[in-house]
C-alpha cells in the first residue's frame, strides 16, 4: 500500500503545479486583473433613458448566454478576460450580460419583454426580437440601440477583437466582413 501513496502524491502535486505554472496566455486570470464592467439589460434602459444619455452614447455589445452553455462559460474565462479586449471594451462600449433564458421581465425601450415557456427551458422574448438563434451570441447596437448584427459562436481574442473594431469604428459601413478580418491588425490594439 505504501508503494502507492508517495507515487499517488507525486502525480497530484504534478497535475496541480501544471495549472499554477501556465504562461499569462494559457492561464487568462494571471492577466491584469481588469475585468470587463458588464451591466444588466435593466442598466442599460435607465442609462439609455436617461437625461444625460447624448453625452454618454457608446455602441453597445450584449453577451447572450445561458446558464448551461459550456462555451459561454469558456468566453468569459478565456476571451473576455484577456487584457486587450477587456480595455477595448470597456473604452469603447456599454458591455451587458443578458441571459437569454431569464424569467425576469427586461423593459428595453418602449417594450416589455417576458419570458415564454417552450422546450426544455423558456427564453425570454428579447432574445427573439434580437434574433439569437444560439450560445454564445453577441449582439451589436448602434449608439441609438439599432440592432447591427447579430453574431453567434464561441469567439477567440482576434476574432472578437476584430468584430469589436469593425462596429465601433464604423468599418461596417463601407468594408465587407471578410475583407476587413483579412486585413485587420491585431498588434495596433495590443498593450
Amino acid at each position: 500500500m505504501k508503494k502507492f501513496t508517495i507515487p499517488a502524491f507525486l502525480l497530484l502535486i504534478l497535475f496541480a503545479s501544471s495549472f499554477i505554472l501556465r504562461s499569462p496566455a494559457e492561464n487568462p486570470q494571471s492577466n491584469s486583473g481588469e475585468k470587463i464592467n458588464w451591466i444588466s439589460m435593466q442598466e442599460l434602459n435607465e442609462l439609455a433613458q436617461s437625461k444625460d444619455w447624448n453625452k454618454k452614447k457608446r455602441k453597445i455589445l450584449i453577451d447572450a448566454y445561458t446558464e448551461w452553455c459550456g462555451w459561454c462559460k469558456k468566453m468569459d474565462k478565456t476571451t473576455f478576460m484577456d487584457p486587450a479586449i477587456v480595455k477595448y471594451v470597456n473604452e469603447n462600449y456599454y458591455a451587458v450580460k443578458f441571459d437569454a433564458e431569464t424569467k425576469e421581465t427586461i423593459h428595453f425601450g418602449d417594450r416589455e419583454y417576458k419570458w415564454v415557456a417552450g422546450g426544455r427551458r423558456g427564453i425570454n422574448e428579447l432574445t427573439r426580437a434580437f434574433g439569437i438563434r444560439g450560445y454564445p451570441s453577441y449582439v451589436f447596437l448602434n449608439e441609438d440601440l439599432a440592432k447591427l448584427q447579430v453574431v453567434p459562436g464561441y469567439k477567440d481574442v482576434k476574432s472578437m477583437l476584430a468584430m469589436l473594431v469593425y462596429f465601433e469604428e464604423g468599418h461596417y459601413t463601407k468594408t465587407p466582413w471578410d475583407q476587413f478580418q483579412k486585413e485587420f491588425d491585431m498588434s495596433k490594439y495590443m498593450n
